[in-house]
């Protein structure tokens, strides 16, 4: 499946880069997500009325009778696969909806804030692989950023936010025996196999 490719047409892999920057820039990210959290709720509001609602636990997605069978599915893989990240998901409200849109406005195939993740259609593609992606991505983006373990006021470059980022969760898909394609999406840098060009699909 040449999935990744279609992932590349709709972002780069500076996205990343770009999204989480040096420390400054991981700080004012941090500062004007507090601001906008409420728009961004209020447009996620919007976005899913028209669908169906999964609840499982804290967790919650929106989307089609496929979208939801999908989740259902990804959430009884993730539980075979890590209990612990699976159980963390599902105490905490993450939110995760389909997201038709996430390649025009969000020039990616992911639309996300903190806790919450519009997964867009080249993602869906991979089923519930590509739907556990997502969601593992929104998971570690959220303990970098606001965890117990977030380093965003540490001197670090640009380049280091990103690797530590991607090769968090590169190291998980290959672990967890993920599709090589699905894994080069989260590039690191001096790492062989990584997609070259504009690769990522995903934001920050």
């Amino acid at each position: 499946m040449a999935t990744n490719e279609k992932i590349k047409t709709h972002g780069s892999s500076t996205t990343v880069k770009r999204a989480l920057g040096s420390s400054i820039v991981v700080k004012f990210q941090i500062i004007l997500g507090s601001i906008t959290y409420p728009l961004d709720r209020a447009l996620f509001g919007r976005r899913v009325a028209k669908y169906e609602h999964l609840q499982i636990r804290q967790c919650s997605f929106h989307g089609g009778k496929d979208f939801l069978s999908t989740a259902t599915k990804a959430m009884e893989t993730l539980g075979d696969l890590d209990r612990q990240l699976h159980d963390s998901l599902l105490q905490a409200p993450y939110e995760f909806w389909d997201e038709p849109a996430a390649s025009g406005r969000h020039r990616v195939n992911m639309w996300t804030f903190k806790q919450h993740c519009g997964i867009g259609p080249a993602w869906l593609l991979w089923k519930e692989q590509g739907m556990i992606t997502c969601m593992v991505y929104t998971y570690f983006r959220d303990q970098l950023l606001y965890g117990g373990s977030s380093i965003p006021f540490k001197r670090v470059s640009r380049n280091s936010i990103t690797d530590m980022l991607n090769a968090r969760i590169r190291d998980w898909l290959e672990e967890h025996h993920f599709p090589h394609d699905l894994a080069i999406c989260f590039p690191v840098s001096g790492k062989q196999g990584t997609s070259s060009g504009n690769g990522n699909g995903h934001s920050a």
